[in-house]
């Protein structure tokens, strides 16, 4: 008990000092509940509550719930070995968790992500929960280079959960989604329910049995959205933006939004005209 208090009573020292390294650290079971962080912090290659393992960071019950990061943070390579507790937490810069296993739930109900969030190379192994967690810039889930490190795209074994409501949660302002290539094992348990989306979002993502529930589709000009997968760097992108809207307008026609299904077919068509004529329409002479 002396050595839990001296440690707590360090950690808090660490805090207060804005001195957040905490790369290496042991953690005793540690409550992070509603705590601010000033700076930068770094949890990769941390370990919590003594679940050791041989590369990236063990996590025990570690409950980070309304926590406030005010700079980066960083889980990369982190091993959440029970639930991962981020609910409501507020991610005011860019949060990384680059390879990061969870290997129960990972909890982000209701997280404010300002900044980037990188989950390039994570794997979820039970629900990934992103019920009214909000997105304000970038969220990817794709395979990444970033320097020299080359990390794998995103890995789904589980059901997934992007959900917002008439007020809360869903992709704001600037924010974009990237899928792409991510292993997706239960696609039928992949929902997005009451979110805005972008059908290039989806490019090299395989949708046709996702689960769309009242979303509302961004419907701009076909070479906006081709310019944009060129800015992403994707290959082939007018064939593969015709192939992503092919699949999401199966699945639009199976669950009768014919509507929906109607406009996907057509940017489709669209999308292959271009790369053929390269943006000449013969049949305005």
């Amino acid at each position: 008990a002396g050595k839990r208090t001296d440690f707590d009573a360090a950690l808090h020292r660490k805090i207060e000092k804005r001195d957040l390294n905490f790369r290496g650290v042991w953690f005793p079971d540690e409550q992070f509940f509603n705590i601010e962080f000033d700076s930068a912090a770094h949890f990769s290659y941390a370990t919590f509550s003594g679940n050791v393992t041989f590369i990236g960071v063990s996590f025990g019950e570690v409950d980070f719930t309304r926590a406030t990061f005010n700079g980066k943070v960083i889980f990369d390579g982190a091993n959440f070995h029970e639930i991962a507790h981020f609910a409501y937490a507020t991610f005011n810069a860019e949060a990384e968790f680059r390879e990061a296993n969870f290997s129960e739930e990972a909890n982000f109900a209701g997280a404010s992500f300002v900044g980037a969030a990188a989950f390039n190379g994570a794997t979820f192994t039970r629900k990934a929960n992103f019920y009214l967690a909000t997105f304000n810039s970038e969220a990817d889930f794709s395979a990444a280079r970033f320097g020299e490190a080359m990390f794998d795209d995103a890995t789904f074994k589980h059901r997934a959960r992007f959900a917002g409501d008439e007020r809360y949660g869903g992709f704001a302002g600037n924010a974009s989604l990237i899928l792409r290539f991510a292993r997706i094992e239960k696609p039928e348990q992949f929902v997005f329910h009451t979110v805005t989306l972008w059908p290039s979002w989806f490019v090299n993502t395989d949708t046709r049995k996702f689960e769309f529930t009242n979303v509302d589709w961004v419907w701009r000009d076909t070479k906006d959205e081709i310019v944009s997968l060129r800015e992403k760097e994707v290959s082939l992108p007018h064939r593969m933006l015709s192939i992503t809207c092919r699949h999401l307008a199966i699945n639009a026609e199976d669950n009768h939004r014919y509507e929906e299904a109607s406009k996907l077919r057509f940017m489709a068509m669209e999308a292959r005209r271009l790369e053929h004529w390269r943006g000449f329409d013969f049949r305005r002479l």
